[in-house]
């Protein structure tokens, strides 16, 4: 099963929504869904944190596999999906979670350019701080826009 590429746009009833990519003509195809009313929808550190403790706590079989931060700071990665793999295994919980987080945002900044997750059953996603997802299953899609709006809307 070959991945697809997605960008999350909001409509005009500010409604989130998965538009797939063409393989051409990017910068056209954004200027022809802002001319549809649909405008892009970037992804804040605060949204893809949100996204990544909504994911792991509503569905054990997802795994974190990926943080990848502005600076690319390896270590750094790593000790986030470090902390997220605590929560998930109920090790941390989430407030203590997100008191780690704030004071490492204290110390220095958190950005987060992608991240990737995965489970056994329908295989991977990607997620980009521009909006862009990719992923082959469609439960990936229901399940992003599902933990994303309500994130978005808290």
């Amino acid at each position: 099963m070959s991945k697809k590429l997605f960008k999350i746009f909001k409509n005009k009833e500010k409604a989130l929504t998965l538009i797939k990519v063409p393989s051409d003509n990017y910068y056209r195809f954004i200027a022809d869904e802002n001319g549809k009313g649909n405008s892009q929808f970037l992804i804040t550190t605060d949204l893809m944190i949100s996204f990544i403790i909504k994911s792991i706590k509503y569905n054990a079989f997802i795994n974190l596999n990926k943080v990848e931060l502005y600076d690319d700071d390896d270590e750094f990665s790593e000790e986030l999906m470090n902390y997220f793999n605590l929560y998930k295994s109920q090790k941390l919980s989430e407030d203590s979670l997100h008191t780690l987080l704030d004071s490492i945002e204290d110390d220095c900044s958190i950005d987060i350019v992608k991240i990737k997750i995965s489970n056994i059953k329908f295989g991977s996603m990607e997620l980009m701080s521009n909006g862009e997802v990719s992923f082959s299953a469609d439960y990936w899609g229901k399940l992003l826009l599902d933990v994303m709006t309500e994130a978005w809307n808290a």
